[in-house]
């Protein structure tokens, strides 16, 4: 795992010549463990450096070698080379954060979209339908009791007209409800169940939020 001559080692420093510089700590911790200072660690990971200046992640599974009065005297150490895995698991997360970002992203795109085709519908759709209705009611109006047929159609028209903006209007509720920008998510989440009550009355749903 290291490349080394196994002559290459013996009789040297272990932290000097296969732990990276920045890992300085870990030799402290090691003395302090021999020493009865710390508790011992059966478990441990820590990166090492090859003969040829790689690095490698390995996980160790220690047991400690004790005197007849439990000192510990020496350790055995066995080293797992955990490299390809670490790296994976390091991949998968950042996989799993850009899928985040992408995800986030995509909703605040719908929101916005969400947004711009409700104020359209508000703003065009919306106030030409009230034009229409209101010329509807002109011509009901000014048709008077002598043109009978054509009141009765002006009113049709001004019925259909309604129908068509409650839709238009509940479009726009479902789209982005103008509440969730004034008073927020909760009164709007309120303000939906209260909704869906009228829609569903057959229908039991509870609204707690903490």
């Amino acid at each position: 795992m290291l490349g080394y001559e196994e002559r290459e080692l013996l009789g040297k420093s272990w932290f000097i010549n296969c732990i990276p510089e920045e890992s300085e700590a870990l030799p402290d911790v090691f003395r302090r463990i021999m020493g009865g200072e710390l508790e011992a660690l059966e478990h441990y990971e820590n990166e090492v450096i090859t003969r040829s200046g790689d690095r490698r992640m390995v996980a160790w599974n220690n047991s400690y070698m004790r005197d007849s009065e439990g000192v510990i005297i020496g350790t055995l150490s066995a080293g797992e080379d955990i490299t390809a895995r670490k790296l994976a698991e390091e991949r998968n997360e950042q996989l799993l954060a850009d899928n985040r970002r992408l995800t986030q992203r995509l909703f605040e795109v719908q929101e916005t979209e969400r947004r711009c085709l409700a104020r359209e519908l508000h703003d065009g759709r919306g106030q030409w339908l009230c034009a229409v209705q209101a010329h509807a009611q002109l011509i009901s109006g000014l048709a008077g009791e002598d043109l009978v047929e054509i009141r009765e159609s002006a009113d049709e028209i001004r019925e259909s007209i309604n129908t068509v903006l409650q839709n238009v209007r509940r479009m726009i509720l479902d789209l982005r409800p103008p509440v969730l920008d004034t008073l927020g998510l909760k009164d709007s989440l309120e303000e939906l169940i209260s909704r869906w009550r009228a829609y569903h009355p057959v229908v039991s749903c509870e609204f707690d939020v903490s």
